[in-house]
């Protein structure tokens, strides 16, 4: 399924988010590991994703989001514990270092999982892009 500005539109996304797709696939694109690696910094593409599955695939990827979460969660709680054990004079740069880190392995994890849950939905495995 090609996702365009239009289908997000037609599936309640923000303005912003149809404006930055249409900025950056104009005719639309059909999401894959190595565009969201690529891209997973300039596109929301969980939410935009998640707009479009449904029934079980919605379900499952929100579970795995879940899982996805609380790990991060213990992996932050531990940087902040070390920064406040810490006697660096840096230690505050070294938190927001680690809190960046994990964010964004986070998130591309996330847009991977709805992704899997993307191509289950809308593709038959011989045509799987």
């Amino acid at each position: 399924m090609l996702i365009t500005a239009q289908v997000l539109a037609d599936r309640g996304a923000c303005r912003n988010s149809q404006r930055r797709l249409e900025e950056l696939f104009p005719g639309g694109v059909i999401p894959t590991e190595a565009l969201i690696r690529k891209h997973v910094s300039d596109f929301a593409w969980s939410w935009a994703i998640m707009l479009l599955l449904t029934g079980e695939h919605r379900d499952r990827a929100s579970e795995e989001e879940e899982l996805v979460f609380q790990a991060s969660e213990k992996e932050s709680n531990a940087a902040y514990v070390a920064h406040d054990e810490s006697t660096d004079d840096d230690r505050y740069r070294v938190l927001c270092s680690a809190l960046d880190d994990i964010y964004r392995r986070r998130h591309l994890e996330v847009a991977l999982i709805f992704l899997k849950h993307y191509i289950a939905q809308y593709y038959p495995e011989s045509e799987q892009p």
